[in-house]
């Protein structure tokens, strides 16, 4: 598998934006066309952007100060509509097992974006890392970003079918 991730030089670009008088990010025209994602970690955030325009916006819950959710330019890289999460430590007292986890989409490593049951604080870093959303946002952005499937299968992508660029940044 080949995961095609752009320059980091687009990270730089990103990074400490200035908001406009409605709140929402000024970014440049980058990247013209096409969809991607932008992560706004001190606002918890989410922006859906096709080129320059706005399609979209959610709050979310990123991660806490222990497990911070990852910051950089990445590409949704797996998509799976529904599977089990399981990590943390029983010893540190932060273990999870969460069954039928919705609406998940891996942009690097085991960081995802995806639905979170369990809890109602959206705005407030509450994760281990991911970028969790209301079931019925993250199922919109799952359905919205490319490639696009209808089946329950995981699918890893590639080079021949990128996913959705993803900024996140703080």
């Amino acid at each position: 598998m080949k995961v095609i991730v752009p320059p980091p030089s687009f990270a730089e670009l990103f990074a400490g934006l200035p908001l406009r008088d409605d709140g929402y990010p000024e970014y440049p025209v980058l990247p013209p066309e096409g969809k991607w994602i932008s992560v706004d970690l001190d606002h918890q955030r989410v922006w859906a952007w096709e080129g320059n325009k706005l399609v979209k916006d959610f709050w979310i819950s990123s991660g806490k100060a222990r497990t911070p959710t990852v910051t950089g330019v990445f590409r949704i890289w797996a998509k799976v509509p529904s599977q089990t999460m399981e990590g943390g430590s029983r010893a540190a007292g932060d273990y999870y097992n969460l069954p039928g986890v919705q609406w998940v989409q891996y942009f690097y490593q085991d960081y995802s974006f995806h639905a979170a049951y369990w809890h109602n604080n959206f705005g407030t870093p509450m994760s281990h890392g991911c970028v969790n959303m209301r079931t019925e946002d993250a199922k919109w952005l799952y359905e919205w970003t490319d490639p696009q499937f209808d089946d329950s299968k995981w699918h890893v992508l590639d080079a021949k079918q990128p996913g959705a660029l993803v900024v996140v940044y703080q």
